[in-house]
């Protein structure tokens, strides 16, 4: 593989590790929104819902994995991805002027890139015999702070 695809292959992978909470966080909050108080729901917003916060994910996302790769062999550590995470996070709504969205969203990103470094830290620990799904996320977390080079 050429030298730059590697590198990007990092990024890519914490971008997709990193939509792949973000749209599980923000579906599981609206789904007890629409539970707990479904008359404030009006029609068309969740498709509308679910467009930006498709694209706040995405570019939240591929800045944290651009901060990973950034790091270097640094990558990983649980309280620099936690300020990582609230940087993405926070960067998007920042340069659309919606600083009031900043307060939400950079708390959601902190956890996230915790979440991250948590899973590629313990994927040296997992056993291959109790691997299946799980161990393979792990992996897949891993390299993506590794830059795409197997842990």
């Amino acid at each position: 593989m050429a030298p730059w695809g590697r590198w990007l292959l990092g990024p890519a992978r914490l971008t997709l590790s990193w939509f792949v909470l973000w749209a599980g966080f923000w579906g599981a909050f609206f789904v007890m929104i629409g539970l707990a108080d479904p008359g404030s729901i009006d029609p068309g917003e969740p498709e509308a819902i679910a467009r930006l916060f498709t694209w706040l994910g995405l570019a939240s996302g591929a800045i944290f994995g651009c901060l990973a790769q950034l790091a270097g062999g640094r990558g990983g550590r649980v309280l620099s991805c936690i300020l990582w995470g609230a940087v993405a996070a926070a960067l998007p709504p920042s340069m659309l002027g919606k600083f009031n969205q900043i307060f939400v969203l950079a708390p959601v990103g902190a956890a996230i890139g915790a979440a991250l470094a948590y899973v590629g830290r313990k994927a040296s620990g997992i056993a291959d015999e109790a691997g299946g799904a799980w161990l393979a996320a792990a992996r897949f977390v891993r390299r993506g702070f590794n830059g795409g080079a197997a842990a």
